[in-house]
């Protein structure tokens, strides 16, 4: 279609066929909250093979500038809202099912409307954190992890992630961001250390007042 649009491009088709012919509808909900005066939400999804391993629902309030974040165990036990009657299943295996799935289970467990949807996967995070120059975290343990090859299937690669506070690459962030096995309260732990790092990621970002940097993290982000 963008080449259709200029009349030079044409003669690119002049010896095609016609394959196959269809048409799909898409309905998509648009929200039309007022960001700059009324609260809203955002479900925030950190996403590994199709399922979603991060679930954190964020609401903001423009007028005092504060946001709040929920976090919810990937495991929950909960009704799923596209199954039949209701039935229930782990939180993330509804993900696995559609987002739109995802987001009313959400909605319906926490009675609660979502507004707008952020959704990524591991990559964004180590190139973003990598892009602002790296994150001073502290982890409580020293540990080993191991960290999916991005474009490699079932490709692994160990991470050292050390005890005390330093100043963190991104695949040491999300490493440390994913956790639990050592991590003193298991997943309560991990669920508060994604809070840690997406609060001390939007500080780096947010302090450094340049344009710049957020059109970087825009844009090595943008494929994931």
């Amino acid at each position: 279609r963008k080449l259709l649009n200029s009349p030079g491009d044409e003669a690119l088709f002049k010896d095609s066929v016609v394959l196959l012919t269809f048409s799909q509808k898409q309905d998509e909900e648009v929200s039309d909250v007022d960001v700059l005066n009324e609260p809203f939400s955002v479900l925030m999804l950190g996403n590994n093979e199709g399922l979603s391993d991060s679930i954190i629902v964020a609401t903001f309030n423009p007028k005092t500038l504060k946001v709040t974040m929920t976090s919810l165990a990937r495991d929950s036990y909960v009704p799923i809202a596209c199954y039949a009657s209701g039935s229930r299943d782990k939180l993330n295996h509804s993900r696995g099912v559609s987002r739109q799935c995802l987001i009313d289970t959400v909605e319906d467990f926490l009675d609660i409307e979502i507004d707008f949807y952020f959704e990524t996967d591991f990559y964004a995070l180590v190139k973003i954190v990598d892009t602002v120059g790296g994150l001073e975290l502290e982890s409580p343990v020293s540990f080993s992890g191991s960290l999916p090859i991005e474009g490699e299937i079932n490709k692994f690669e160990k991470v050292d992630v050390k005890k005390g506070k330093y100043v963190m690459n991104g695949k040491e962030a999300i490493t440390f961001a994913r956790e639990r096995a050592h991590m003193p309260n298991g997943d309560f732990d991990r669920q508060l250390n994604q809070q840690y790092v997406i609060k001390e990621l939007a500080n780096k970002i947010l302090s450094t007042r340049n344009v710049d940097t957020l059109l970087d993290v825009l844009d090595v982000a943008k494929d994931n």
